[in-house]
């Protein structure tokens, strides 16, 4: 910037940072992030930020879940004498107090640290953290460009959310049945299993494909034009996202060799790291577009559908076969498969997995819907990135006037268009929607007044009496 800007503004730290942020990172492409300090500024760019929430998230939450939960189970049986001998109500609360684990809130050094073994050239933008820091460790040192990119990267309110119900999880595995022996030789496999079937796993993951496809079938009804759209990016990312989960667990199950199977999107290899025994992410903006792949130098669809066949008991390959075939890998799209999908996960889901396909009732809707709702409501009071916001909006609305989960690549696409038509939206707010998707495609920035509308939007309880 020396070669174009005159030195007095350059020795103005301030004055740097207001014009690299107002007029080169707005200037480029949405998702991107600045962060600097007195000295440097640093550039990510919207790949390497989904790349680190890809790599990073899942792994820290893994991780820092199970140590936890496995730390508050301990000192629960170690304060359990203690509580029991108490005879002051008193002295009996403070001998509890490790019960409510609030602390499930996940050190940024703890993430800070992830990051940097992922990539160790940000080592050398500061010092990296203690190898060997404790679960619930305080931060000494929140410096540094890594420390600001996690706060935007990793806003507290959606990672804590997700953190403390893997921590729930991970408490009901390691206290059922009064089991707290956490060195035994088949704990891991006995509460990895139950993790998977609990009810933010499995069932909500069976949830969200029944919630898509009713949403798809709207579409087909409603707004045929959309159809092949529609359907394929169901197939290529929910249903495909959820097949991913099936698969890893038989893996697991039946101790299938790890260097023999990879996940892959448009992006490269996806690290999953245990991803299919953690809680769904049911606000999920989008799904990667997700294949199976054997580590072998073919692309034939015949040799994955072979390796499966050979790798897994009975007919648990054939029939995971079949659903990646449903799901595009190796064929071509074809209109209808979204319905071939639903009936045979609904016949072949007991046998692979030993768990039945869950309907969705009435009474598991609504919860469902509930708590998205509130997590969705979350999330935009306190995002200010404005992709995001016109995102949650579009979720937000969609939900509050048909009950439907729409999400994916299309919701500033074809699903803005339908959502724009409905009758209860009125003409000045999908005016306004528009308007905002034509500044995030010019990649230019919303002026003040429309976020502040946008927001308003998507917290209006009645979008029709605005």
């Amino acid at each position: 910037m020396s070669l174009y800007l005159p030195q007095k503004l350059l020795s103005s730290p301030e004055d740097i940072r207001f014009i690299v942020e107002k007029h080169i990172l707005h200037s480029s492409s949405k998702g991107n992030c600045l962060v600097s300090d007195e000295d440097l500024a640093f550039f990510f760019s919207s790949g390497l930020v989904e790349d680190i929430k890809r790599k990073v998230v899942g792994p820290v939450i893994n991780e820092f879940s199970s140590k936890l939960a496995a730390q508050i189970v301990n000192e629960r049986s170690t304060n359990k004498m203690a509580y029991e001998s108490k005879e002051n109500s008193k002295e009996k609360h403070l001998a509890v107090k490790i019960d409510r684990h609030d602390s499930s809130i996940i050190p940024l050094a703890y993430v800070v640290k992830r990051i940097i073994e992922c990539y160790p050239d940000l080592s050398r933008t500061h010092d990296t953290p203690n190898q060997q820091l404790e679960v619930c460790a305080t931060t000494i040192d929140d410096k540094g460009p890594v420390y600001s990119l996690c706060r935007i990267v990793f806003p507290n309110d959606e990672l804590n959310s997700i953190c403390r119900q893997a921590v729930d999880v991970e408490l009901k595995k390691l206290t059922s049945a009064g089991e707290v022996a956490l060195n035994c030789g088949n704990v891991q496999e006995r509460t990895i299993e139950e993790s998977f079937e609990d009810r933010i796993c499995f069932p909500t993951a069976c949830y969200i494909v029944h919630m898509h496809i009713k949403f798809l079938k709207f579409v087909i009804n409603h707004h045929d034009e959309f159809t092949r759209k529609a359907e394929q990016e169901f197939l290529e990312s929910c249903a495909a996202d959820f097949t991913m989960r099936i698969t890893e667990f038989c893996f697991f199950k039946h101790k299938v060799d790890s260097d023999k199977f990879y996940f892959e999107s448009n992006e490269g290899k996806l690290e999953t790291n245990g991803g299919f025994y953690a809680p769904v992410n049911t606000t999920a903006k989008m799904y990667p577009e997700i294949r199976l792949c054997c580590a072998v130098d073919s692309e034939e669809c015949d040799t994955l559908k072979k390796f499966l066949s050979d790798s897994l008991p009975g007919n648990i390959g054939d029939d995971l076969g079949a659903l990646w075939s449903l799901c595009g890998y190796g064929h071509q799209f074809h209109r209808g498969n979204f319905e071939l999908f639903l009936s045979s996960v609904e016949e072949s889901c007991l046998s692979i997995c030993g768990a039945p396909f869950k309907a969705l009732d009435k009474k598991s809707e609504k919860q469902l819907l509930l708590a998205r709702k509130k997590e969705m409501l979350l999330q935009l009071e306190k995002t200010t990135d404005e992709k995001e916001i016109l995102e949650l909006v579009i979720m937000l609305l969609y939900q509050q006037i048909r009950g439907f989960f729409v999400n994916g690549k299309e919701l500033n696409g074809y699903i803005l268009t339908m959502l724009r038509k409905e009758n209860k939206i009125p003409s000045s707010v999908g005016e306004k929607l528009l308007m905002a998707s034509i500044f995030l495609k010019n990649g230019q920035q919303m002026p003040k007044e429309l976020v502040l509308d946008l927001r308003s939007f998507g917290l209006s309880k009645n979008i029709s009496k605005i």
